[in-house]
């Protein structure tokens, strides 16, 4: 499956968004993104596997740990489960979030998560530098 970046965007606009550090599975279901349809879990496997995302413990790249897990060929979900974007996740979200840097992305939402993510911060401090005038 591919990377929807524009799915990725407004998936971690929910943690950004929310007023609380931390949020439950439900309230991502709640804004429409159940984490055990096929592009759901994408997208979040993709968070769990860049430790973009940990548990209140702070605990990372557990998917039990993080709110589901497969049991008898189904996958279960847990939307008690409290999560939050980790720093490196608050940085990639709100990079997104720059309707600037995320237009030049757009053209390259195929290319590796680790490449956007990089390049995206170029522009960014681009952006700022430009912005600032230094």
């Amino acid at each position: 499956m591919k990377t929807d970046l524009e799915y990725l965007k407004k998936f971690m606009a929910v943690f950004l968004e929310s007023s609380e550090p931390f949020i439950k599975i439900s309230d991502l279901d709640e804004a429409g993104f159940d984490i055990t349809s096929g592009k759901g879990l994408h997208h979040y496997n993709i968070l769990i596997e860049k430790e973009y995302v940990s548990a209140f413990d702070l605990a990372r790249g557990n998917p039990e740990e993080l709110g589901y897990a497969y049991a008898l060929g189904s996958i279960r979900k847990n939307g008690r489960v409290l999560v939050r974007l980790t720093a490196e996740g608050i940085e990639f979200a709100q990079m997104l979030q720059q309707p600037s840097v995320y237009e030049k992305l757009k053209g390259f939402s195929q290319s590796p998560l680790s490449i956007i993510k990089d390049v995206g911060a170029d522009l960014l401090k681009a952006y700022l530098k430009k912005k600032l005038d230094l």
